[in-house]
């Protein structure tokens, strides 16, 4: 059977860091395990979502150290990217008058919703992985099912996992159980004469 992950990419990371530490991982190792967590008999791709700064902010870096993440992520076998920019919002402080800035992921759950649910209507894959566990897919989740879809929600040891998002899955998938399975244990390469790299591309920001 043909199997279709999808992550969101924000609250992958969340319980990555959370419950795995932020652990190096192999992420071709990490879609074959899932593959082979559902019986699957074909990937047919890896769809990863997430927001990504613009203008000066996205110069960071944080925001560096995410693109260098993603562009690795491009490379792994099956895996696609998507990229989306972060909305710039601005409100002021009731009390001391200050302007604050921050910045919200508009497009990535909207993006994700519509391909899933596309992406079932061609039959393009018989069984489907969310990484997520953002209660604001249940309804998306629901539609690739009347298409006849197995739908399964992974999660890192249920870390922000909604309890509506989890009813309407086929099962949960806990990530840590596989986390000896698909970890990086590799040591880092340092070039000669140079100092510890504090950093590996499946340890940077999502």
């Amino acid at each position: 059977m043909k199997v279709a992950i999808f992550f969101d990419g924000k609250n992958f990371y969340a319980g990555w860091r959370e419950q795995a530490h932020g652990q190096r991982l192999q992420f071709a190792r990490l879609a074959r395990w899932l593959q082979q967590r559902v019986q699957g008999t074909m990937l047919t791709g890896c769809h990863y979502y997430t927001g990504v700064e613009t203008g000066e902010e996205a110069n960071s870096d944080g925001q560096k150290k995410l693109a260098g993440f993603l562009d690795m992520l491009e490379l792994q076998p099956g895996y696609f990217v998507y990229r989306y920019p972060r909305k710039s919002r601005t409100f002021r402080c009731a009390e001391c008058g200050a302007d604050n800035r921050f910045s919200q992921e508009k497009e990535v759950d909207t993006a994700m919703v519509a391909d899933m649910v596309r992406l079932a209507a061609v039959n393009a894959f018989d069984m489907m992985i969310l990484v997520s566990g953002d209660a604001d897919y249940t309804s998306a989740i629901e539609a690739v099912r009347q298409f006849g879809k197995i739908v399964y929600v992974a999660s890192w040891g249920g870390t922000g996992l909604s309890f509506q998002l989890r009813k309407v899955a086929f099962d949960h998938i806990d990530l840590l159980e596989g986390l000896a399975d698909f970890e990086d244990n590799t040591p880092a390469w340092t070039p000669p004469n140079a100092a510890p790299s504090q950093s590996h591309p499946s340890s940077l920001l999502p």
